[in-house]
């Protein structure tokens, strides 16, 4: 539960540089490492699969756009 919390931080909740790696070394000691491996691996995977759906938007955006351009 506590990966989830520091992971799910945006970064207007993080004040400085330091402030993040600070409070996961406090709390270092209540942290399943296998936990936080397979937290990552989830974040990473979501990341990636959101990335890919951004990319698909973009390039149907641009093929509108050239479209758009063609009927002119």
């Amino acid at each position: 539960m506590v990966v989830i919390n520091l992971l799910s931080l945006s970064s207007a909740e993080v004040t400085n540089s330091g402030s993040l790696t600070l409070e996961i070394v406090q709390q270092v000691g209540e942290i399943d490492h296998s936990d936080l491996l397979l937290s990552m691996d989830e974040q990473i995977s979501r990341s990636k699969e959101e990335a890919s759906i951004r990319k698909a938007i973009m390039e149907k955006v641009e093929k509108w756009k050239l479209a758009c351009d063609e009927e002119r």
